[in-house]
């Protein structure tokens, strides 16, 4: 996507991506769950897939298809009619996902809103 390569920059690492009903653990850096399994708590990185919000303690997240973010993530993707958090810096928003008021960055596509605090629109 056009969206996300242009923040590559930030560190795979910490990012948590929800996708398929699977709740990532709180504490947890990096840890995957696929098709409705829970992520064990062992793993330093979350990735989840549809229809699962992000733990709070992960610095970025990515969340497809209906999976709001937490409020503690710097950044957040939502996809898909995914409200954004407030306590974002950078939020892209696609297909029907108002952005919060909070975001100094915003990209918006396919009827999606931005709020009047941002200072750069796409």
């Amino acid at each position: 996507m056009t969206c996300w390569g242009k923040h590559q920059l930030l560190a795979l690492c910490t990012l948590a991506l929800s996708l398929n009903n699977a709740r990532t653990s709180a504490a947890y850096p990096l840890a995957l769950s696929l098709n409705n399994a829970p992520t064990s708590s062992a793993y330093p990185l979350a990735l989840t897939l549809n229809n699962a919000p992000t733990s709070s303690a992960y610095p970025l997240a990515l969340t497809l298809n209906n999976a709001p973010t937490s409020s503690a993530y710097p950044l957040a993707l939502t996809l898909n009619n995914a409200p954004t958090s407030s306590a974002y810096p950078l939020a892209l928003t696609l297909n029907n996902a108002p952005t919060s008021s909070a975001y100094p960055l915003a990209l918006t596509l396919n009827n999606a809103p931005t709020s009047s605090a941002y200072p750069v629109l796409s």
